[in-house]
């Protein structure tokens, strides 16, 4: 949402923090904006489920390693919203990047359901996202594919510009076009799972 060379830039910040800078004003804008409640105005997209909390301070940290590193990881505790940053930001991304191909897997299979129908709700049913997205080219007057032109499942939907996101567990495999960025939330170890460690590694390597 904010341009690189946009023309506000905090003085000493350096390219790699100017980066992580930008990344981290776009995502708190599209958060307040589109996702939080407004009750004044009376609007709520629903993406909140429970009451909103301010982010915690590690979501800045997390957003800059998103922003400059190929590859990162990040052990958090329960409790301190890590699915909800990763859902802003995979939405955030589907909306503003034509053509991204986004892998959102998570511990279960219910859970990949859950978080689909979330993220494809927030997408296709948000007010706010359709008066300002919609209109641009890249979408054609509509956020969600008619039906015939491209898949709306709950797990694996597309967007009129041609980003889609596709949620799975982390015991399925990754099949079909190489994803932009995968992302893997809060894989679980179960002992009555019948793929071992070794095996889901090497999935991911394939």
């Amino acid at each position: 949402l904010i341009p690189y060379n946009s023309p506000y830039r905090p003085p000493d910040l350096s390219h790699r923090d100017f980066a992580a800078f930008l990344r981290w004003e776009s995502l708190n804008f599209f958060d307040r904006y589109y996702l939080q409640p407004d009750p004044q105005s009376g609007f709520d997209p629903l993406f909140y489920r429970t009451t909103f909390y301010p982010s915690p301070q590690f979501h800045r940290i997390a957003i800059g390693m998103w922003a400059h590193s190929r590859m990162s990881a990040m052990c958090c505790p329960r409790g301190s919203s890590k699915t909800t940053l990763l859902k802003k930001d995979t939405l955030l991304c589907g909306i503003t990047r034509p053509g991204y191909l986004q892998e959102y897997a998570t511990s279960t299979n219910d859970n990949a359901e859950n978080v689909g129908n979330d993220l494809r709700l927030a997408a296709y049913e948000n007010p706010r996202i359709f008066d300002d997205f919609a209109p641009e080219s890249e979408f054609g007057g509509s956020i969600k594919p008619k039906r015939g032109e491209g898949f709306a499942g709950a797990q694996n939907f597309q967007l009129n510009n041609l980003s889609s996101i596709r949620c799975t567990s982390c015991e399925s495999r990754s099949r079909g076009k190489r994803p932009h960025i995968f992302r893997l939330d809060d894989p679980e170890y179960d002992a009555k799972a019948s793929t071992d460690t070794s095996q889901l590694r090497q999935n991911l390597l394939n």
